[in-house]
């Protein structure tokens, strides 16, 4: 009786990895100037990038989205018309998409805003949000579920003006006034019900970053100052429970977090080291998690590069490392999704993308159709399938590596030999012994899988092993039985069919090759429902080799 028994040693969790970025890849290449760019990152994983453009002419909004698990963008969609200047856009996305920009169509920069349901293929027509009797500028948006939230400087009052809708934008609110005069550069975020508002704001010759919050009852909290004086440009992020902030101040990035929805913060923190430089266009977001990154630009060796930071516990940052040294970088945006972090950056008047992907794939199937059960079998042409998965919004699979060989131990090379549909090996002839087969995934950015193992011994030295023969499916619910057989060598084979009694019915000759044999030569249509015997007889007439099996099958037609 031979011996195969089937062992899987499968790691179906992902591995730590280095963090490696995507080249990076132009997002616009227009004859005129890319200005103003916006990037956001949705719940599912898109990636949505926004921008304003000069190429026909006039400044239009333009949009382009990248899926989830995908490395490349889809074409440039105009959001705006070319025959109004439109600028400075803002963008939000979770449930619905809603983009905001100036316009000057009416005579004066007015807020306008479309939305789309159906992530990215078809939006709403654009419309107006803010009055026409005062020039509206630094348009911010967010949204949650239904919710749409959008603040605005009016040029005119120096003051915040903010309108909201919590039916995805069929109905709005009256324009509100949140702040005294002298205020520039609104950010907003918003999370569950919660909205959150940082702004600059003029306190009597200084600027400082003023944070509000409306709850799920649309009441605003008073102003609470954040930081100190002289500071700009202040960027916010939230989470479950968290809101976290990030400003410019003298020349460096500043930061304060709350853990409680805002109820209480931080002490500031400046998380872009002592530089000699300048810093400027920071960014921030918050994962899942919880965990916080920040990204900004400074010239601290002589020209603009992109430094990042994140939280590695509360309120405690990590060493600031460069993670971009494009020329000419004026502008930068961070995302994330999953374990993935997004970036655009401004190079020589054109928006790039890169992305960087923390996680490696994992195997996350590794089995042998030869011997399904997994249990005691006599075959020696084993055969391997498996399955592999790159972590949500990752960049996917590349493609695989693997051997077979008698070492446990063995770690297929960093080296992809074959493609992202190739999941199947087999190894006819092999001989008895324990072996190992193992295999690794890679995906887009070289992050290879831990390996997964599967352990094969096989003792086989019978011509036709009992346990490799059967009928499947079985019960058989048609006039055509498949009988399966394996065979160690190539051979004469007979199959034979007996009732229960006994009686032979019919017999069939073929010759079987070396493996799994499939014989499909018998209709049973004109017999009835019932237990059968089939018995499967192999001859080597070379070596006078010789062996056979019964089984039974059942028709249920």
């Amino acid at each position: 009786m031979s011996l195969h028994r089937l062992i899987l040693l499968v790691l179906l969790f992902p591995s730590a990895a280095m963090c490696a970025w995507t080249e990076p890849k132009a997002l616009t290449n227009t004859s005129g100037s890319a200005l103003n760019g916006c990037m956001v990152v949705s719940d599912y994983g898109e990636i949505y990038f926004f921008w304003d453009d000069n190429r026909n002419g006039s400044g239009q909004i333009f949009f382009r989205k990248r899926p989830c698990s995908e490395i490349t963008f889809g074409s440039a969609q105009a959001l705006s018309p070319v025959t109004s200047q439109a600028r400075n856009p803002g963008a939000s996305c979770g449930k619905i998409i809603v983009a905001v920009w100036e316009d000057d169509r009416n005579g004066t920069w007015q807020i306008f805003w479309r939305k789309s349901t159906d992530a990215g293929l078809s939006w709403t027509r654009e419309q107006s949000l803010s009055s026409a009797s005062a020039a509206s500028f630094h348009p911010a948006v967010a949204t949650s579920g239904d919710g749409i939230y959008v603040a605005w400087v009016d040029s005119v009052s120096g003051t915040i003006r903010f309108r909201s809708s919590s039916d995805a934008g069929i109905s709005w609110t009256s324009e509100e006034t949140l702040n005294n005069t002298g205020v520039d550069y609104p950010a907003m975020a918003s999370a569950a019900d919660n909205v959150y508002l940082v702004f600059q704001e003029d306190m009597g010759g200084s600027t400082e970053i003023v944070y509000r919050s409306r709850n799920s009852l649309n009441a605003w909290s008073g102003s609470f100052i954040l930081s100190g004086t002289n500071v700009s440009r202040p960027a916010i992020s939230a989470g479950e429970n968290s809101v976290n902030v990030a400003w410019l101040q003298d020349n460096r990035v500043s930061a304060r977090c709350s853990s409680n929805q805002g109820n209480a913060w931080q002490s500031e923190q400046t998380i872009s080291g002592n530089i000699s430089g300048t810093a400027s266009s920071e960014s921030i977001t918050t994962g899942k998690s919880g965990k916080v990154y920040i990204a900004w630009l400074d010239n601290r060796d002589g020209s603009n590069k992109v430094y990042m930071t994140e939280t590695s516990g509360e309120n405690v940052w990590s060493q600031v490392r460069m993670i971009c040294d494009s020329s000419s970088i004026s502008f930068v945006s961070i995302g994330i999704f999953g374990f993935n972090l997004h970036l655009c950056i401004k190079s020589q008047d054109q928006f790039f993308y890169r992305m960087c992907d923390e996680t490696s794939p994992v195997i996350t199937m590794l089995a042998s159709p030869t011997h399904p059960d997994g249990k005691s079998a006599g075959n020696n042409d084993p055969v391997f399938r498996w399955q592999a998965q790159d972590d949500s919004g990752g960049c996917g699979i590349a493609g695989y590596n693997y051997c077979f060989d008698m070492s446990a131990g063995t770690i297929p090379a960093q080296q992809m030999i074959y493609p992202p549909d190739f999941s199947e090996a087999d190894f006819p002839g092999t001989a008895s012994g324990t072996w190992y087969f193992h295999v690794r995934a890679v995906d887009n950015l070289g992050n290879w899988s831990a390996p997964a193992v599967f352990k094969v011994e096989i003792q086989n030295e019978c011509l036709l092993p009992s346990e490799q023969v059967w009928c499947q499916p079985n019960p058989v619910r048609n006039d055509f039985p498949c009988i399966h057989y394996f065979l160690r060598k190539g051979a004469s084979v007979a199959i034979e069919f007996f009732n229960e009694a006994g009686e032979k019915i019919t017999e069939f000759q073929e010759h079987g090759k070396a493996g799994i044999n499939i014989f499909t030569g018998l209709n049973a249509g004109s017999w009835v429902n019932g237990a059968y015997l089939f018995r499967v007889k192999a001859d080597d007439s070379e070596t006078g080799e010789n062996a056979e099996t019964v089984k039974t099958m059942v028709l249920v037609r």
